[in-house]
C-alpha cells in the first residue's frame, strides 16, 4: 500500500475535477517537482501524502496542493479500518454542507440562528444541510434542543494535518505571489515555485511579509524561504481535500473487497 496518492485527473465519482493542463515549460517544472516530492514522501515511514495537480476550487486552480494526512489503516494495520468509520452519506455532501460544517467546527458548536445570521443561508437550506451532516456523523443535533448543534471532534472525520499549496511560474514573480497569497484561503502553508536561481531582495521581503514560502527550481530544487504555517483547517475549502482523500480510499477498498 503506497503512502502517496496522486490526483492528476478528474474523478467525477467523488466530485473532483481538474483543469486541463497546457503542455509547456511550466507543466514540465510542475511534473518535475511532483516527481521530486512524491519520492520524498515515499521514503517517509510514518507520513502519508495526497498530491493534487490543478484541482478545481472556488478560488481557482492552484498548481499543486499537498495534503499530509494520517492514515488510520496504517495505524490499525488493517485495510478495513477506514471502511468501518466511513459513512456513505458523505458522498452526498455539498459545498454548502461543508461551509456549515466548518463554521460549526471552528466555533465549537453553534445554533441555527447563528449559522443563518453569519452565512446567510435560508432556514430550509440550513435544515436540509444539518440533516445531511447529522446523518453523516459529522455534527450532533440534540433531539431535545433542535436549534443547538454540537461539533464532532475534528480527528474523528478529518485526518489531514497540513495542507500545502504551491503556485508554479517560470517567471512573473508578481503574478506568482498574488496567486500564492490567494491560495492561503484554504492552505495552511503556501509557496511560490519559480524557475529561477536567485531572488531579489524586494520579492523575498514581499513573500516574507505575506507569510509565503519560496522554492526555486533551476538545476536543483531548493527551499529558500519557509512558509508560515497555520492551524488546519483554514476554511471549508480545506475540508474538501479531506473528503476527496477519504472518498478515494473508500472506493479503492470497496473495489478490493468486492473482488
Amino acid at each position: 500500500m503506497s503512502n502517496v496518492l496522486l490526483f492528476n485527473e478528474s474523478v467525477p465519482d467523488i466530485g473532483y475535477y481538474v483543469r486541463t493542463t497546457t503542455v509547456g515549460k511550466e507543466l514540465d517544472m510542475v511534473e518535475r517537482y511532483v516527481d521530486y516530492i512524491a519520492k520524498h514522501y515515499k521514503k517517509l515511514k510514518y507520513k502519508n501524502a495526497a498530491i493534487f495537480i490543478e484541482p478545481q476550487l472556488e478560488s481557482g486552480y492552484p498548481d499543486i496542493v499537498i495534503a499530509e494526512y494520517y492514515d488510520k489503516r496504517n495505524a490499525a494495520n488493517t485495510s478495513a479500518d477506514s471502511l468501518e468509520n466511513w459513512n456513505d452519506g458523505r458522498f452526498n455532501l455539498t459545498n454548502t454542507d461543508l461551509k456549515i460544517l466548518y463554521y460549526v467546527q471552528s466555533n465549537k458548536g453553534s445554533t441555527k440562528e447563528k449559522i443563518r445570521n453569519y452565512l446567510g443561508f435560508s432556514k430550509e437550506e440550513i435544515d436540509t444541510s444539518l440533516e445531511r451532516l447529522n446523518s453523516s456523523g459529522l455534527i450532533q443535533q440534540l433531539p431535545n434542543l433542535s436549534d443547538k448543534i454540537r461539533q464532532v471532534q475534528l480527528d474523528k472525520y478529518c485526518t489531514i494535518t497540513n495542507l500545502i499549496a504551491i503556485e508554479a511560474k517560470i517567471d512573473k514573480w508578481g503574478e506568482a505571489i498574488r496567486q500564492a497569497e490567494n491560495n492561503r484561503w484554504f492552505s495552511s502553508e503556501s509557496y511560490v515555485l519559480m524557475n529561477k536561481t536567485s531572488i531579489s531582495e524586494a520579492n523575498y521581503n514581499k513573500c516574507l511579509g505575506l507569510g509565503l514560502g519560496i522554492i526555486l527550481v533551476n538545476g536543483k530544487i531548493e527551499k529558500h524561504l519557509k512558509s508560515d504555517r497555520r492551524k488546519f483547517p483554514i476554511s471549508y475549502g480545506s475540508l474538501l481535500f479531506n473528503e476527496w482523500i477519504h472518498k478515494v480510499i473508500y472506493l479503492e477498498e470497496e473495489a478490493v473487497l468486492l473482488k
